[in-house]
C-alpha cells in the first residue's frame, strides 16, 4: 500500500494560498478564473493521490494526460454508495459525471488510485475538468480491496479493504443537473455486481464502472 508520511508544514496557510496565488484561467464566460487556488497546498508534497474513473484509467484513450508523472496503485470503489454516474455522448469525445445526487440510483463507484505529480494538477487537470465551474476537485474517501499472499499465492478466504482518501472530479450539481436530459444527450453509466459480495465488513453491492463496453452506447 502507498505509504502515507506526514510532513512538517513549512509553505503559508491554506486562506493565504486561496487569496494569494495565480495563475488565472480563463471561466465560460471569458472571466478570469483560478482553477487552481490550493497550489501551494499541492505542493507540500511530492505526490498526490488521485482517483480515476474515466478515460484517464490505464491504458485508456487518455491514460497518457498522466502516464508519464503517475503511478498505477490499483483498483479502487468509493466508500459511500451515494453517488450516481452519468456520461455526456459525444462519440469518441464521450465522458463520465459522478456526482453525488438523487437524479439516478445510488452506488459506489469503482475506478484507479494514481499517485500523480502535483503540477500535474494546475498545469493540466484543473484548467481541462473546469475545476469549480464543471467539477471539483475534492478528497473522497475509498476502499482499496487486497489479497494475503504468503510466498506469491493467494490465501483463500484473506480478503481486506484498505480506507484511503484521495483527490477525484467531482460534477458540480449545478452545472450538470439541469442538462440531464434522461437518454438524448445525457445517460446513466452501466453497473456492474460484484464478484463477492461482503469483504472485510464491508457489503458490497452494485457498482459504476465506465468501461469499454460504453464505447457502443456513446452516440
Amino acid at each position: 500500500m502507498w505509504p502515507f508520511r506526514k510532513q512538517k508544514q513549512i509553505f503559508p496557510s491554506f486562506d493565504w494560498v486561496c487569496k494569494n496565488i495565480p495563475p488565472p484561467g480563463v471561466g465560460m464566460n471569458g472571466d478570469k478564473v483560478d482553477f487552481t487556488p490550493d497550489r501551494l497546498w499541492l505542493e507540500r508534497h511530492e505526490w498526490r493521490l488521485l482517483f480515476v474513473y474515466d478515460e484517464m484509467m490505464h491504458s485508456r484513450r487518455l491514460y497518457h494526460l498522466i502516464g508519464e508523472e503517475s503511478i498505477n496503485l490499483g483498483k479502487a470503489f468509493t466508500a459511500d454508495e451515494g453517488w450516481v454516474m452519468w456520461k455526456k455522448k459525444l462519440g469518441e469525445e464521450t465522458f463520465p459525471i459522478a456526482m453525488q445526487s438523487s437524479l439516478g440510483q445510488q452506488r459506489r463507484i469503482k475506478g484507479e488510485i494514481h499517485a500523480v505529480r502535483p503540477h500535474v494538477f494546475w498545469n493540466l487537470l484543473d484548467r481541462r475538468m473546469m475545476n469549480g465551474i464543471e467539477f471539483r476537485r475534492e478528497r473522497v474517501p475509498l476502499i482499496v480491496p487486497y489479497h494475503v499472499q504468503e510466498r506469491g499465492v493467494t490465501i483463500d478466504h484473506n480478503e481486506f479493504v484498505q480506507p484511503v482518501k484521495a483527490y477525484t472530479y467531482v460534477g458540480v450539481k449545478e452545472y450538470w443537473e439541469p442538462q440531464l436530459d434522461g437518454g438524448y444527450m445525457f445517460s446513466p453509466v452501466q453497473a456492474f455486481k460484484p464478484k463477492v459480495n461482503w469483504v472485510d465488513g464491508h457489503v458490497l453491492k452494485s457498482y459504476y464502472y465506465y468501461s469499454r463496453l460504453e464505447d457502443a452506447t456513446n452516440f
